[in-house]
């Protein structure tokens, strides 16, 4: 709840909201993991185990550790596909029909696997697409010296 608090405040209060992070500005990334997704690997996390989060002693530092990566993602400045630019309303091939029927078969016979894979893989997808920006990127050039000629005696 801090971290969603605190990921509220950030947008009130920032100067520049842009990051310099991969992916162009605009609707195409939310800046962050938006609340809602972090609020689904916990709620699908508990969904997975049934409703019994901590059976064990064993498992409180694993819960304690997701919820500081969600924490974390929420209030960082990594970029989230937001999927604002996808257009259901073209026209769809007959394949791609049985694909969507086909997930949601399975979604609804393994609901508790398949929305805790959902949502950790949303998770994910931004700490992957920072991670492969960072490798991608190259570190700046140094200048090359420039060199003046010397005046040629006459």
């Amino acid at each position: 709840m801090v971290a969603g608090a605190s990921r509220l405040a950030r947008f009130n209060i920032q100067v520049n909201p842009q990051p310099s992070n991969p992916g162009r500005p605009g609707r195409k990334y939310f800046v962050g993991l938006p609340i809602p997704a972090g609020a689904a690997v916990v709620a699908a996390t508990i969904h997975l185990v049934r409703g019994y989060p901590i059976l064990h002693w064993q498992l409180a530092p694993i819960w304690f550790a997701l919820l500081i990566v969600v924490g974390f993602l929420m209030v960082s400045t990594w970029r989230f596909y937001s999927f604002k630019d996808l257009n259901l309303r073209n026209r769809r091939p007959f394949q791609t029909l049985i694909l969507i029927c086909a997930f949601l078969g399975l979604l609804v016979a393994f609901h508790n696997h398949m929305l805790f894979i959902m949502s950790i893989t949303y998770m994910l997808s931004g700490v992957f697409t920072r991670l492969s920006y960072m490798f991608r990127r190259r570190p700046p050039q140094p200048a090359e010296p420039v060199y003046k000629e010397a005046p040629q005696p006459r």
